[in-house]
């Protein structure tokens, strides 16, 4: 599994940053993208996992790269299942040793920023943050219209991570 971090997310995890210049092929096992939202309260924040190039989005309470990590497998899983893709989780688990990396994919870079102005808003209106309100982000993530490059290489103006998950499970 790779996983690509931001630098504040890297420095924040007392984790040196390293470079992969590693070029993928194929859609899954993929890589994660990594980076930290704020919830608008005092030490509370949300590490953002999003898969390239399914764009399927997790999320896990606290500060912590290694604690996330370990709790994205549990978490993917019953967003998959949940969602009718639960006999593409072992696709994603493919390469289960766990390598992490400084980000460099612009184009995944800024769809998690425009992801993030609007979960973040979303976080800061909700009183009491629980796994509830995680299953509920991640589900909504999943109907999330992207844009830009990730998009145009399909073809179409807009795309969604359910259409990306539709046309990997047919």
């Amino acid at each position: 599994m790779i996983i690509r971090a931001t630098t504040k997310l890297l420095n924040i995890s007392r984790i040196n940053p390293v470079k992969c210049d590693l070029i993928l092929d194929g859609s899954l096992p993929g890589e994660w993208y990594a980076s930290l939202l704020s919830t608008g309260r005092m030490g509370g924040s949300v590490i953002h996992l999003l898969h390239n190039p399914t764009m399927v989005s997790v999320f896990v309470q606290g500060k912590s790269l290694r604690v996330a990590v370990r709790a994205l497998p549990e978490r993917l899983e019953a967003l998959l299942g949940r969602n009718g893709f639960a006999e593409m989780f072992p696709g994603y688990m493919k390469d289960t040793e766990c390598n992490i990396f400084s980000s460099d994919n612009r184009s995944v870079i800024s769809v998690m920023v425009q992801m993030r102005q609007n979960l973040e808003g979303e976080l800061f209106d909700i009183w009491e943050i629980t796994d509830e309100v995680f299953v509920s982000l991640e589900d909504h993530c999943l109907n999330y219209l992207i844009g830009g490059q990730i998009s145009k290489q399909r073809g179409k103006m807009y795309v969604s991570a359910r259409e990306l998950l539709e046309q990997l499970y047919q």
